[in-house]
């Protein structure tokens, strides 16, 4: 059996294709008629499953047809045995390493599709739905890639075999190369300046005491003030302090909110979806109910941007100036202010859930105050470079820990953006002035973690430098497009790929006219060509042995492909 071999005429070598989140956003909302064609233990391959990457692969400019289908088959097989395997040789992905990986290739969906609205308009669906959908989808995809890793871990290649590898392809095989760049780049995230920080800090602050004491439950309009106190008691305030003290309830069956003030009493069903309070004279507070859908108890909260001299309050339900909380007497809940106000949409969600975390996994300074604290016990303001922390430990189990958080971003301001540029600025200056050298600049100062280690510059899937303009983000592609080889562009700014914002310069090194591959100008790519045919070989020796341990039953309509043969 040879592994992938509709494949092997291409110079670059494909990955073992699995149908993960990069390829949602390109299928329709058509229903296919499904089936199972082949179950591997307990595990199953869907004919939906061949169809997406059958049309993911022709997608891309290749060729289709039998045999290509066949070898696409053939990989899903090979996928769902390494799964099984690595049940029966215990090799585990921790789900929070799955959700981690999952929320990185939603920020960028989602930042490809617009935003998550159009996400969820798009496909009929919340966020929430669609990750949960395909979390077992990519966790599967994870588990796959970590056996075929341990399965290939000690294959390597010498110069010999890679020169034996590409004579051995034929001379009118040899793919005709699109123009290539080598493009590199230095990051500058701006350094959030003291006042932006404190500003950070306060908000983190105030979120803590309301979960701790609960929100200061006085609201204020024209002359008078509101305090709501606890066990339903309302007490309203003039300038003049004369005062009105009395109980209200709520009945959820009938929807109908009750206010008795000094032996007054007044009663008002269901009001436009709004709450309104009205005075009346001087001896008389009128409420009238709008959509509130529980009994628990409420309060208002008044936004302090807004000033009021109306008599009249509208108080929306969940929107506007004024809305009413839920409250449990002593403070708010973790869990509902980190949906609302946490700046990490990942755990938000969650309401600030991370899960269970190995030591190790997290920041220093996040973990290290996670662990001292008790479970249930809420830290002060923890700082990392993500921002400021409010952590509650839920767990601790051995060396992992369980824990929820609420995070806020210190805002930039347009100084820290104008700092970075200078920054930016005087590296190139001392670039061009030929007193640094650009990939040692990158290497030591350039934020960027995904290209700093290159020397600054971009790399294609076979790990090399020059990047075909096919692949370049179009960012990118337009940026170079209006500079000349051997430029260093001015400080740009632009949106990172986990959404962060930054300033960058871009050196536009080399440009590759388009060429039939050769091993002078290609060897990288034809390193990393060999290379993985080394390690399908591999695979492919470990499958004969390892499908005599599985249960594998292909469906007879593919019994054409050949897959169980030798």
């Amino acid at each position: 059996m040879k592994i992938l071999k509709y494949i092997r005429n291409s110079l670059l070598l494909m990955a073992v294709f699995m149908a993960g989140m990069d390829s949602f956003a390109q299928y329709s909302h058509g229903q296919m008629i499904d089936k199972i064609i082949a179950k591997v233990d307990d595990y199953i391959v869907l004919r939906s499953d061949l169809d997406k990457a059958y049309l993911e692969y022709i997608s891309r400019g290749q060729d289709g047809g039998d045999e290509v289908r066949c070898g696409i088959f053939e990989s899903l097989v090979v996928d769902k045995l390494l799964l099984a395997k690595a049940e029966i040789d215990s090799v585990e992905i921790l789900d929070e390493e799955v959700q981690m990986n999952l929320d990185q290739r939603m920020q960028i969906i989602i930042s490809q599709i617009g935003s998550e609205q159009r996400l969820e308009e798009y496909y009929d669906k919340t966020v929430d739905e669609f990750k949960a959908e395909l979390f077992r989808d990519i966790r599967e995809q994870m588990l796959a890639d970590k056996m075929q890793r341990t399965i290939t871990a000690d294959v390597k290649i010498t110069p010999s075999e890679v020169k034996k590898f590409f004579n051995s392809i034929p001379k009118d095989s040899l793919p005709f190369l699109s123009t290539e760049v080598s493009i590199g780049q230095i990051v500058k995230i701006p350094e959030v300046g003291k006042n932006q920080k404190e500003k950070a800090r306060e908000k983190i602050l105030e979120i803590r005491n309301r979960i701790l004491n609960g929100t200061d439950r006085t609201g204020e309009y024209g002359d008078w003030q509101i305090k709501i106190k606890e066990n339903n008691v309302l007490e309203l305030v003039d300038k003049n302090d004369l005062r009105y003290t009395g109980t209200w309830a709520y009945d959820v069956n009938s929807r109908l909110f009750t206010l008795e003030l000094n032996e007054i009493s007044f009663e008002a069903n269901e009001f436009q979806s709004t709450w309104k309070l009205t005075r009346s004279g001087n001896d008389s507070i009128k409420f009238e109910n709008g959509d509130v859908d529980n009994s628990s108890s409420f309060y208002v909260v008044k936004d302090e941007n807004i000033k009021r001299t109306s008599p009249v309050i509208t108080l929306d339900y969940l929107t506007g100036s004024w809305r009413v909380v839920k409250f449990n007497g002593k403070g708010e809940d973790f869990s509902a202010l980190a949906r609302e106000l946490s700046d990490d949409p990942g755990s938000a969600r969650a309401g600030g859930d991370l899960g269970f975390a190995p030591r190790g996994t997290m920041v220093p300074e996040f973990e290290a105050a996670a662990m001292r604290l008790k479970p249930g016990e809420i830290s002060k303001p923890v700082e990392t470079d993500f921002g400021y922390h409010l952590i509650q430990l839920i767990e601790r189990r051995g060396n992992e820990f369980h824990a929820r958080h609420i995070l806020k971003r210190p805002d930039f301001t347009e100084v820290d953006f104008e700092e970075a540029e200078e920054f930016l600025d005087s590296l190139r200056t001392m670039i061009l002035e030929d007193s640094l050298v650009f990939e040692k600049v990158a290497k030591e100062h350039s934020d960027d973690d995904e290209t700093s280690g290159n020397g600054g510059f971009l790399i294609d899937a076979s790990g090399s430098s020059r990047v075909s303009v096919e692949d370049l983000d179009p960012v990118v592609f337009f940026t170079i497009d209006t500079m000349q080889v051997g430029q260093i562009s001015h400080p740009i700014r632009y949106r990172m790929r986990d959404g962060k914002e930054a300033v960058r310069i871009m050196f536009y090194k080399d440009k590759m006219s388009p060429h039939q591959a050769n091993l002078k100008e290609d060897y990288q790519k034809i390193q990393m060509a060999a290379l993985n045919e080394k390690k399908q070989i591999a695979l492919s020796e470990w499958f004969n042995d390892a499908k005599k341990e599985v249960f594998i039953q292909i469906d007879e309509e593919y019994n054409t492909c050949a897959i169980l043969e030798e």
